[in-house]
């Protein structure tokens, strides 16, 4: 989940980014991409939204970081091709302008979650 906060004061058990200025949560809570979202509102953010090649960087060494093994897991992020198969899209309906990541490795319910 992503959530802007100006500053480096992010709540106890988030990660800042320099760089976004924001505040990174990464949850080991399993559930699917809706219901993850719907608990990413219900901390005022949203599943996160990979703007640049440093953001998705900078993740996946959180993610790596979390994980037992150092070995960056699944994780749900706000981007999906629910509404036609193939074509994808940010769940917010931001335009997608970060294309240089590779093709989605789809989570399951049982993948980390990363929340900005």
């Amino acid at each position: 989940m992503k959530r802007h906060i100006p500053f480096s004061g992010c709540p106890n058990g988030w990660s800042y980014n320099d760089e976004t200025t924001k505040c990174y949560w990464i949850t080991d809570t399993y559930g699917t991409q809706d219901s993850m979202r719907n608990t990413c509102h219900n901390f005022n953010g949203d599943l996160v939204e990979i703007a640049n090649e440093n953001e998705n960087s900078w993740i996946l060494a959180r993610l790596a970081d979390f994980a037992e093994d150092s070995t960056p897991n699944a994780a749900w992020i706000g981007y999906n091709d629910i509404k036609t198969e193939g074509e994808f899209e940010w769940l917010s309906g931001n335009s997608l302008n970060y294309t240089s990541r590779p093709k989605p490795i789809f989570a399951s319910e049982k993948s980390n979650k990363i929340l900005r």
